[in-house]
């Protein structure tokens, strides 16, 4: 069995020399807040992952606005570490303002029509921005092995 170059991983990832429109970067439309009322797994034997329904986004409220930030194939950059390829996000800041943004678990990357192609768990646990505080999604990452 073959395996993809970094040339190929970074097509796959990226869309260099593919079909528009067929690879993740080209596909991700946005980045989502979700609370800890969401239920992220992968789908039992399936290798797929859980839907749009086991996700509760975050209130459109406090500075952060329903459907998430807006993302595309600019906001990616692909890299390798020698064995992988790897597509990280830019970093993406929500700023709570006039009260805070409740209960956050983690973020997720959805398609144009709100599909689930990933998620991000936060490692501390839930967070709740108080108004005037930060929340940075940095270093977030798809690897391609």
């Amino acid at each position: 069995m073959g395996s993809l170059t970094f040339f190929g991983m970074q097509a796959a990832l990226l869309g260099t020399n593919v079909v528009a429109g067929s690879a993740i970067a080209n596909i991700a439309a946005s980045l989502r807040l979700y609370t800890s009322a969401s239920s992220p797994s992968k789908l039992a034997g399936t290798g797929s992952y859980a839907g749009a329904a086991y996700f509760t986004e975050a209130a459109n409220t406090n500075g952060y606005t329903a459907g998430g930030v807006t993302i595309n194939s600019n906001s990616w950059t692909f890299s390798n570490d020698g064995t992988n390829g790897l597509l990280t996000l830019a970093n993406e800041t929500w700023t709570a303002t006039g009260g805070g943004i409740a209960s956050i678990a983690g973020a997720y990357i959805a398609d144009g029509t709100g599909n689930v192609l990933g998620w991000f768990e936060r490692t501390a646990g839930t967070v709740t921005i108080a108004s005037g505080d930060q929340l940075v999604a940095s270093s977030l990452i798809i690897q391609l092995t």
